[in-house]
């Protein structure tokens, strides 16, 4: 009798970084433009392999001084965005429709973090908490697989293994990815990140 196996590639992580990020969200709506900002994955690009269907997120930041930065309530946040799109034939146009797929705090370590990674000539260091800011279940949503080190709601120790999301994409044919962080003042900025893969 003949065995089947199943194989599911194991890929390098990949990043993505986003500088001067902002102390509240920009909305996304239906767009005749295709997106740019924040592309962690696109279908287009992955035509001819296998279509992977979840995306793991390990977000990371620093602020423009090197140092990490308070992270307390909802202040210091990322959201994914999964977005399809439908093409009108009668008036020949193409429309990008956005979904929310997760959104999560995210939280340092109380402990100065040492875990860090060095694009853009900087580090970056990782954060060690994650939690749903909106409850899954309530939205019918897919609920992400949360593996957060620290805990969900306090940064209470400090662990310094990275914190992630397991997210499933929902049939997105392209994936976003939006951060904010509270101002720093003191004409500091702060820059935040993530590295990925989809499987």
């Amino acid at each position: 009798m003949a065995q089947a196996f199943i194989s599911t590639g194991q890929p390098n992580l990949r990043a993505t970084f986003t500088t001067s990020v902002a102390a509240s969200y920009s909305q996304r709506v239906v767009t005749q433009t295709r997106p740019t900002a924040g592309i962690l994955l696109d279908m287009a690009q992955t035509q001819g392999y296998s279509q992977p269907s979840l995306i793991r997120v390990f977000p990371c930041g620093v602020r423009s001084d090197g140092a990490v930065w308070t992270t307390s309530g909802t202040t210091t946040s990322f959201r994914l965005f999964g977005w399809q799109s439908y093409y009108q034939p009668d008036l020949g146009e193409t429309y990008w429709v956005p979904s929310l797929l997760t959104q999560h705090t995210l939280l340092f370590p109380t402990s100065a973090p040492t875990s860090n990674v060095g694009p853009l000539g900087s580090d970056m260091y990782f954060f060690s908490g994650t939690g749903a800011v909106i409850a899954d279940a309530t939205l019918t949503r897919p609920t992400p697989n949360i593996y957060s080190p620290n805990g969900t709601a306090t940064s209470s120790s400090s662990n310094q293994t990275p914190a992630s999301v397991l997210v499933d994409l929902a049939g997105a044919q392209l994936v976003t990815i939006d951060f904010i962080a509270p101002a720093p003042g003191g004409g500091l900025t702060i820059t935040m990140g993530a590295l990925w893969y989809a499987i």
